[in-house]
C-alpha cells in the first residue's frame, strides 16, 4: 500500500502550549515537522509522526521523534517503525513512499 493511498498531510506550526498544529498537502514537505494519515491497519483513526531536527516541542507526544528523509509522500522514508499501541496495534515501516508491516 501507498502512502499516498491514506490521505496524508504535512504538520506545520507545532504548538507546545495547546498541543494544536496546521495540516497541509499544499506545502512542501522539506517545511513540515510531521505527518499524519490514516491507519493502514483499521482506517478507523490517524497516524501522527513527528519529525527529528524541525522544532516540534518537546512535550507534544507521540515520541520519538522520526527521522525523514524525501522529498514528497511518493518518497517518504520514516525510521525507526512507527508502533500504534492502541487502538489496533499497527506496527510497520513507511519505507520510500510504501507502507510495509502488518
Amino acid at each position: 500500500m501507498r502512502l499516498a493511498e491514506l490521505e496524508p498531510k504535512w504538520l506545520y506550526e507545532a504548538d507546545g502550549k495547546t498541543g494544536g498544529f496546521r495540516s497541509r498537502n499544499d506545502a512542501p514537505m522539506t517545511d513540515a515537522q510531521g505527518v499524519r494519515f490514516r491507519c493502514p491497519k483499521c482506517g478507523g483513526h490517524s497516524v501522527l509522526i513527528w519529525f527529528e531536527g524541525r522544532g516540534v516541542p518537546e512535550q507534544l507526544r507521540p515520541r520519538p521523534r522520526w527521522k525523514a528523509t524525501g522529498t514528497s509522500v511518493a518518497d517518504l522514508t520514516l525510521t525507526p517503525s512507527i508502533l500504534i499501541r492502541a487502538p489496533c496495534g499497527w506496527h510497520g515501516f513507511v519505507t520510500n513512499g510504501q507502507i510495509v508491516g502488518a
